[in-house]
């Protein structure tokens, strides 16, 4: 999250896409699965740029290229969306209180300190 911001947010509005091209060099199936390589060289102020480069799995060979550029912009503050905001930090953090009252360890496991209230005595 270099942005600090995780897709999908109650944090984001407008996204979209300024403009976009792409470029065939070779002939490939549709159908096939292809490696896409992607690298943003420039995002801020609203906007990024991207450029991508598909390549068929078996040979290598690069058979389609792209780029585009997109905006983005923030969503206004609402109550609506800080309470969606609110909701998703709050589910995570009541998991770990959950796992923290039970003893659990962040691995899975009950930590040294735990006691087992079902065990007899």
């Amino acid at each position: 999250r270099p942005h600090r911001i995780s897709f999908p947010s109650p944090k984001l509005g407008a996204l979209a896409t300024l403009d976009h091209s792409m470029w065939f060099h070779g002939p490939f199936d549709a159908d096939d699965w292809l490696l896409y390589d992607m690298h943003a060289p420039f995002a801020g102020s609203g906007r990024a740029l991207c450029f991508g480069h598909l390549y068929r799995p078996d040979t290598g060979q690069l058979v389609a290229s792209c780029a585009q550029q997109g905006v983005l912009r923030l969503a206004k503050p609402t109550l609506k969306n800080k309470a969606a905001l609110f909701a998703m930090r709050g589910a995570g953090l009541l998991d770990r209180l959950r796992a923290a009252a039970l003893g659990w360890t962040s691995g899975g496991e009950r930590g040294a300190g735990a006691t087992d209230s079902s065990a007899s005595h």
